[in-house]
C-alpha cells in the first residue's frame, strides 16, 4: 500500500515590495524549526521515498531540510504542478507511482490534496499549518486520487518538541 507525506512549507520571509512570491526564502527560525521537525518525521519514511517539491523557494529549502534528515539523503526533484493553484486531479495524474512519496508544498493546494484523499472532494480543504506534516496511505496508486487513511497530522510545534525531547535522551544516554 503506498504511503504520501505531504508537508507544507516551514515559514518564510513576509512578502514585500521588490520580492516575488516565488523567491521568498525560509526565515532563519523558519529553517531552524523545520529543521528539528524533519528529524520526528525522518524514521517513518521508508528507504526508497520519491520526494518532490514546488519550485519556490521556501518549498525547495523546506524538501531540502527534510532530504538532509532522511537516511541515504534520497534525490530531490522540483514538480511544477507543486503551486498554490494547481487543480488537486491535475496533480494526482502527473504524480510518480511509488510505495512511498513526499510532496512539499503550499497551502491551499496541501488542504486541497488531504481533503480529496480522505474525503474524495478537495473542496472541503484542510487546515494545514506552516511546516505540518500529514502521512496518509492508500490502497490504490494515488493518482486515482482518493481512498486514503491518515496515519499522522503532526504540527510543526509538536513534532519539534518530540524531536527535541528524543534528542536529549540520547544525549543523556550517550547515543548522540
Amino acid at each position: 500500500m503506498p504511503d504520501l507525506f505531504l508537508f507544507r512549507h516551514g515559514t518564510a520571509e513576509e512578502t514585500r515590495p521588490g520580492l516575488p512570491d516565488p523567491e521568498r526564502a525560509l526565515t532563519p527560525e523558519g529553517r531552524d524549526r523545520f529543521a528539528r521537525a524533519a528529524r520526528f518525521w525522518a524514521p517513518w519514511f521508508p528507504e526508497g521515498t520519491v520526494l518532490l517539491c514546488s519550485p519556490y523557494r521556501r518549498a525547495r529549502e523546506t524538501a531540502a531540510l527534510l532530504r538532509d534528515a532522511l537516511p541515504g539523503h534520497p534525490p530531490l526533484e522540483e514538480e511544477d504542478l507543486l503551486v498554490h493553484w494547481t487543480d488537486p486531479l491535475d496533480l494526482c495524474r502527473a504524480l510518480p507511482e511509488a510505495e512511498s512519496l513526499c510532496l512539499v508544498t503550499h497551502m491551499p493546494l496541501v488542504g486541497r490534496l488531504v481533503s480529496m484523499f480522505l474525503l474524495g472532494s478537495p473542496d472541503r480543504g484542510f487546515p494545514v499549518g506552516k511546516g505540518m506534516g500529514i502521512w496518509l496511505r492508500s490502497r490504490t496508486p494515488w493518482s486515482t486520487g482518493g481512498g486514503a487513511r491518515l496515519l499522522a497530522a503532526v504540527a510543526q510545534r509538536a513534532a519539534i518538541s518530540s524531536s527535541d525531547r528524543e534528542s536529549r535522551r540520547s544525549k543523556r544516554s550517550g547515543r548522540a
